[in-house]
């Protein structure tokens, strides 16, 4: 139980140190000796120390003087005083300014009384090691529960906007459907369900920090497995890095591609990737050519139902939506506000 501590014991007087040798050579703690204050606090930049046993009466440093740097340095230490009858005076001045765990006058009865003076000191290091363990463990579960706490409360903050963006996009979507007759209605349902089902997944994602090349390589492979794509530009800063969320923008990007898909593959589809001067990365789908061929009313009504039920719903993401169709030809301009 003891073998892990050590004693520092100091006296000048070479006899006492001697019969402390001998007494003590059998005991489980490591025993030190110093013949001075001086060698002492040597001896204790090198080795830490359970308990020192120091003479009160001593050259060039007494034991008051020592034990005020053991405490300053050492708070830790036992301190143990060996003192004469004759030391009152100085017994009464340590007692005062120093925190002495026992006095053991000379002569001292080695096995009845000094060994065991030298056990409890060692038992009342040990304790304060065990509380001070214990303290630590407590903290330590303390900061645990404290963690916990504030993840909780993030993660019902997070479900409160994720409930509110949800909330506005199932607005936005019986709005847009109470502008629309019956047959209309039921051939936008299919986008609806699928949009909303994207976002309800989407909203739970956590938003993360990706280099410009990551995050065009990233999006670009999910574009490619969503839909073929003609040719890609990316036009952004290799030293960026952005943050935001992949599932919200991934959900913002499928969205369109259902909602375009048979126009966006016949017209050639061309991703661009750019920073406008407001600090905000872009990704646009732009239709290559025109679409001639498709019924300019049908077009206009997909722009507005796209608008309609996610421009709101972005912009409580930090996202930037919008749709254009102009010159027969269409343009998606999704902006992520959040880069560093």
């Amino acid at each position: 139980m003891y073998e892990n501590y050590s004693v520092l014991f100091v006296d000048d007087e070479v006899h006492i140190l001697s019969a402390l040798k001998r007494g003590l050579i059998d005991e489980e703690y490591t025993c030190y000796f110093a013949s001075s204050g001086k060698e002492a606090l040597e001896i204790m930049e090198d080795v830490k120390f359970a308990v020192i046993v120091t003479d009160m009466r001593m050259p060039e440093m007494d034991g008051l003087h020592l034990l005020r740097i053991v405490k300053e340095q050492w708070p830790k230490t036992v301190a143990i005083v060996l003192s004469g009858y004759t030391q009152l005076q100085q017994i009464l001045t340590t007692i005062n300014q120093i925190d002495i765990f026992k006095f053991i006058t000379k002569p001292w009865n080695l096995e009845e009384e000094f060994k065991f003076i030298l056990y409890k000191a060692l038992d009342y290091y040990i304790l304060q090691e065990k509380n001070q363990e214990y303290k630590i463990a407590l903290q330590n579960k303390n900061e645990a529960y404290l963690n916990i706490f504030k993840s909780i409360d993030t993660i019902m903050e997070n479900a409160k906007k994720s409930c509110f963006t949800l909330g506005v996009l199932g607005k936005a979507i019986l709005n847009y459907n109470r502008s629309l007759n019956d047959i209309l209605s039921e051939k936008y349902s299919n986008y609806e369900n699928i949009i909303f089902e994207k976002f309800t997944n989407a909203l739970t994602g956590e938003k993360k920090e990706y280099t410009s090349e990551k995050f065009v390589n990233k999006l670009s492979e999910f574009i490619q497995s969503q839909i073929k794509v003609s040719q890609i530009e990316n036009k952004l800063d290799p030293n960026f890095e952005i943050k935001y969320s992949p599932s919200i923008v991934e959900a913002t990007l499928v969205a369109c591609v259902s909602v375009y898909f048979k126009e966006l593959i016949e017209s050639g589809l061309l991703i661009t990737f750019s920073m406008i001067p407001n600090k905000c990365v872009t990704i646009s789908l732009n239709s290559q050519h025109a679409l001639e061929e498709y019924n300019v009313e049908e077009l206009t009504k997909k722009v507005d139902f796209l608008n309609s039920i996610l421009i709101e719903t972005l912009k409580l993401c930090q996202i930037d939506f919008g749709v254009i169709y102009k010159n027969e030809k269409l343009l998606i301009i999704i902006s992520i506000a959040t880069i560093h």
